[in-house]
């Protein structure tokens, strides 16, 4: 592991790396939408060389039921700045919730967001992306916090993934940081999620990691070196391990 990386504010830029890469740490490109794919449009149309085939397995774990969810019922989870997303298709059958919360939702919007999908009785896997800078609090992800896969943080200024650290979300698997600038990745940020099986960086600056970051990541490969430039990113290596449990 190389040593603590630091790059000045006005200098940071993005890194880069093809978007369809699968690796230990996947650095998307600029160009696109990288997070459109991260989860299958059915269960049964998936390449286990993907990483939408580890998200399907997750949402088809035994934990969850897989309960039946009318569309109308799904339609009411809505409010007015979070929404379960189209590539649920109104909570089909067999299919996890994909849900997006926009940079004017408040905290207790998103909560109230929450407890609805929480009454919806789902027992679904749950993506959510939040917008928009704000603190992470627990109580906000309570209702949700026993389904919640995959976690992705946008358009956050001044990032720093000590934010997260107050969130329990025991089954989480994938952590993603979109438009994010000036990243701050600490040592033990990521000990609170030892299951942690990806983790994205897409069309975000790194202002700095520590040494040993990622080394609390069990079911991760440990990337040699990070350089903070557009040039390099970390090289491709096989993502998902052969097994493991919830």
């Amino acid at each position: 592991m190389a040593n603590k990386l630091t790059r000045s504010e006005e200098t940071s830029t993005p890194l880069s790396q093809e978007s369809d890469t699968i690796g230990t740490i996947i650095v998307a490109s600029n160009e696109g939408d990288f997070f459109k794919n991260i989860t299958p449009d059915r269960s049964d149309n998936i390449s286990i060389t993907t990483p939408s085939a580890a998200v399907a397995a997750m949402f088809h774990h035994p934990t969850f039921l897989m309960n039946r969810v009318t569309p109308e019922k799904c339609l009411g989870v809505n409010t007015e700045n979070c929404r379960i997303g189209k590539e649920s298709n109104n909570c089909a059958d067999g299919l996890g919730l994909i849900a997006t919360c926009t940079a004017d939702a408040s905290n207790i919007e998103i909560q109230y967001f929450f407890t609805k999908i929480q009454r919806l009785n789902a027992s679904r896997g749950l993506e959510v992306t939040i917008n928009g800078k704000r603190e992470f609090k627990q109580n906000v992800f309570e209702p949700v916090a026993d389904i919640l896969i995959v976690l992705i943080v946008a358009d956050y200024p001044d990032f720093s993934l000590s934010a997260l650290r107050e969130l329990e979300l025991p089954i989480i698997t994938h952590i993603g940081l979109s438009n994010c600038s000036n990243v701050v990745i600490r040592t033990d940020d990521l000990l609170f999620y030892p299951r942690l099986t990806m983790f994205i960086l897409a069309k975000s600056t790194v202002k700095e990691i520590e040494e040993g970051a990622f080394e609390s990541l069990q079911f991760l490969k440990q990337p040699e070196k990070i350089r903070l430039d557009s040039d390099s990113a970390i090289q491709p290596e096989k993502l998902w391990p052969n097994s493991f449990d919830l």
